[in-house]
């Protein structure tokens, strides 16, 4: 257990007491205080494996996986609350199996596809989501904003893109013959 593992489990550790406090009244700020935490520690641990050459295969397995339950815990918070349509999260929550997926594919042929670029950005721009609706229920913001429905529906392409970048970089595996 490294330093970079360790605030990854951190991330999970936080998840109940972030959906917590989103059902307190008055536990919002809580809830996007802690949502920062938990964002701020991947970036934290991301940096931290990289810069001390910390990468292992458990983390480059452990931290999406963090990430995603996060970030979908929370979203289908705000599904309960009918402030973001079920759709969009759906298309989320398919896309994440669907890669998983693709990962113990690969994983049970020795290879572990870690995060491209369009995996990094489709974690920013989900994380991204979630502090606008957490900032939004914060300061009881109303449900009309329409750049948050951009945000949504952006965040969902960038998700279905970066899925589609898996699909070819695992399919990859067999032109180089190593299926």
């Amino acid at each position: 257990m490294n330093l970079p593992n360790a605030l990854t489990l951190l991330r999970v550790l936080l998840i109940p007491f972030i959906i917590l406090f989103l059902f307190v009244s008055s536990g919002t700020w809580i809830a996007l205080v802690l949502f920062l935490i938990a964002a701020l520690s991947d970036l934290i641990d991301g940096y931290i494996a990289r810069r001390r050459a910390h990468e292992t295969d458990l983390g480059k397995i452990a931290d999406p996986i963090a990430d995603k339950l996060l970030v979908l815990a929370v979203l289908l918070v705000f599904v309960e609350f009918g402030r973001i349509s079920s759709v969009p999260v759906m298309v989320l929550l398919a896309r994440e199996f669907l890669v998983s997926g693709l990962r113990i594919a690969a994983g049970a042929r020795g290879v572990v596809l870690g995060a491209g670029l369009g995996g990094k950005l489709k974690t920013l721009s989900q994380m991204a989501l979630v502090l606008v609706l957490l900032g939004e229920r914060a300061l009881g913001q109303g449900d009309s904003a329409l750049w948050v429905t951009v945000l949504l529906w952006l965040t969902v392409a960038l998700s279905v893109i970066s899925g589609a970048e898996y699909f070819y970089r695992y399919c990859s595996l067999y032109v180089r013959g190593r299926p």
